[in-house]
């Protein structure tokens, strides 16, 4: 872990200055190993670390290094310097001095056992779709580790060991090329569910072989859980307290109304079964706390920094963060970030919802994660495919279709959520968004041609 004893002192130095600061240490290793058609193509390692200083008396400056050698009391000052030409005064809220250490030394799995991992992937997804052309596994360990210390005296720290399999497999009918992909991430090698992830793989290319075109038009419609996931990579910052309190949320001022169907209800973890991730604290060393954001279709809560949560007069939720959203600058601001947000589940299988439905629409697959989706407005147009559901079976592929709307319509028209939750890490890493499928009553589905 980087270490950050240099800091407690300078911290120590800061604060009879009359300054405040806080300093925030991530350390990131991974190894990967890629198995190809159960050859090894490849294997890597690397380790990523990040220091972040808020320091300021009147403003508020930060700093950033991957330097771990850099002088604390110079980074400090730089962090107070940067602070000067910003705008405002200080809104930001240290904890009070508490200890709390939760990191354990981590090692990873041996490269055997992940290269072992890959193969049986592999072995996975063609035992479930057997004329695959090409299946290949990426399977990671990570290693995380997180530490605050501030002004204060709060000093926390925490780590967590996660595993991943990413399969990706393509077939060939009829001259045509078809893709799919899955994964799975655990606390353990052992607790990875290779042959669920090759079931997500065989079930999305089945929808994609020989498909039609659909005529536009409002349809009964269910959502796959990967629909629904990638819904909410984006629709997770509805619920983000700088949104609402900014307005740029379709949910403002609507906290403790109705914004859903009873059918839905929305939830952040900081640990979940199914999920090899866990979020012990956060960015401002505050513990990761679950937090009912959607209750039988109320808006009971939101993801909260440490300044909103003090705005709004509420315990924090241990959401602070700063890696939320693809960018290519450096992500030093404190916002609000989920940790493991997911829909959650019901009863009733897939197939049941299906059968329900009758005849119908299934949105199998979707695209265009983060640009299809108005945060502000709520207002949506996802390119996506799927099938024609006639008495409840899927009757034929459809492609090149657009689902239109607004979310607040959507939620409202939830009739049941599946039994079937999945749960994917962000593709940074950050943060997981999980769901089952969903019952949609009606849904906008435009197709081509």
């Amino acid at each position: 872990m980087m270490d950050v004893s240099g800091y407690r002192a300078a911290l120590t130095a800061a604060g009879g200055d009359g300054l405040w600061a806080e300093v925030n240490a991530h350390e990131n290793g991974s190894m990967l190993v890629c198995v190809v058609n159960g050859e090894v193509e490849r294997t890597a390692a690397n380790l990523q670390t990040a220091l972040y200083v808020r320091a300021g008396g009147e403003q508020t400056g930060v700093a950033y290094t991957q330097d771990a050698e850099e002088n604390p009391t110079e980074v400090i000052r730089r962090a107070v310097e940067n602070g000067k030409y910003g705008e405002g005064g200080s809104t930001d809220v240290l904890l009070e001095a508490k200890q709390e250490h939760c990191a354990r030394e981590t090692s990873p799995a041996a490269v055997e056992t992940l290269v072992a991992i890959g193969k049986e992937a592999c072995e996975q997804a063609r035992l479930q779709t057997p004329d695959l052309q090409y299946v290949k596994a990426e399977v990671r360990a990570d290693t995380w580790r997180n530490a605050v210390v501030n002004s204060k005296g709060l000093d926390v720290d925490a780590s967590r060991q996660v595993y991943c399999a990413a399969l990706s497999a393509m077939a060939q009918r009829a001259g045509k090329q078809y893709n799919a992909q899955a994964h799975v991430t655990a606390a353990t090698p052992e607790g990875l569910q290779l042959r669920a992830a090759a079931a997500r793989v065989a079930q999305a290319m089945e929808r994609q072989f020989e498909p039609v075109r659909l005529q536009s038009g409002a349809y009964p419609t269910v959502l796959d859980s990967s629909v629904v996931i990638n819904i909410f990579t984006t629709a997770w910052q509805l619920f983000a307290a700088t949104k609402v309190l900014g307005g740029s949320s379709a949910f403002y001022g609507r906290l403790g109304h109705t914004i859903g169907s009873k059918a839905l209800t929305v939830t952040d973890r900081a640990a979940r079964e199914g999920c090899g991730y866990v979020f012990p604290v956060d960015d401002e060393g505050a513990s990761g706390q679950d937090t009912a954001l959607m209750r039988n279709g109320v808006l009971t809560g939101l993801l909260h920094t440490g300044a909103t949560a003090e705005k709004m007069g509420v315990k924090r939720t241990g959401n602070s963060g700063r890696v939320a959203l693809l960018t290519g600058s450096i992500p030093t601001e404190l916002i609000p970030v989920p940790k493991i947000l997911c829909v959650e589940p019901g009863q009733r299988s897939r197939a049941e919802l299906l059968a329900s439905m009758g005849d119908g629409v299934l949105i199998a697959q979707s695209f265009d994660v983060f640009h299809s989706i108005n945060i502000g407005s709520g207002d949506f147009s996802i390119p996506c495919r799927g099938s024609v559901v006639r008495d409840g079976v899927c009757a034929y592929n459809v492609t090149g279709l657009t689902l239109s709307g607004n979310l607040n319509d959507l939620f409202a028209n939830v009739e049941a959520a599946g039994n079937d939750l999945w749960i994917d890490e962000f593709l940074l890493k950050s943060y997981c968004i999980g769901a089952p499928s969903l019952q949609i009553r009606q849904m906008q589905v435009n197709g081509k041609g």
